[in-house]
């Protein structure tokens, strides 16, 4: 959030949980506790700081390699393969909702761990900025801020 000669408005306030297909939660490696990860696949997506590592130190695991598993470029890659059973992803709380209402994928622990990582808009101080730039950045922040799961997230973390 701090870019030298930008100013940064917080956009989310983001919690990450593991996700998987509902097949998971059955059979003889139904995933009941965070230690059955262990005979699971990870999923990963690049070009995030926080991931598993930061979610099984949150969740007291200490037996699991949290580098193993797969890397995809997106979430959306990543959702798509666990949702057909590959593995377990960790989802961010800001991109999630479909996926789980749609039924395709299922949290199989109530365990979310806080990120610090968030989206920001920034924009240039001083200079040049387009006459309407404050109407779409006043709209972007007002909606991002008034989404239920960010806010109880913010609290959360403030708390």
């Amino acid at each position: 959030g701090k870019w030298s000669g930008y100013k940064a408005d917080r956009l989310t306030w983001e919690v990450i949980k593991p996700v998987c297909a509902p097949c998971l939660l059955g059979g003889e490696n139904a995933l009941r506790t965070p230690e059955d990860l262990a005979r699971q696949r990870l999923l990963h997506v690049l070009g995030y700081e926080e991931g598993w590592a930061d979610w099984l130190r949150y969740a007291n695991v200490t037996e699991i390699n949290s580098g193993q598993g797969l890397q995809f470029d997106t979430s959306l890659l990543a959702f798509e393969f666990a949702s057909r059973g590959g593995g377990v992803a960790l989802a961010r709380s800001s991109m999630l909702g479909v996926e789980i209402e749609r039924g395709r994928l299922v949290s199989p622990f109530e365990i979310e761990a806080p990120l610090q990582e968030a989206f920001f808009l920034i924009s240039p101080e001083g200079g040049f900025e387009h006459p309407d730039a404050h109407k779409f950045r006043d709209w972007l922040i007002e909606t991002a801020e008034s989404d239920p799961e960010n806010r109880k997230n913010r609290a959360a973390q403030r708390a």
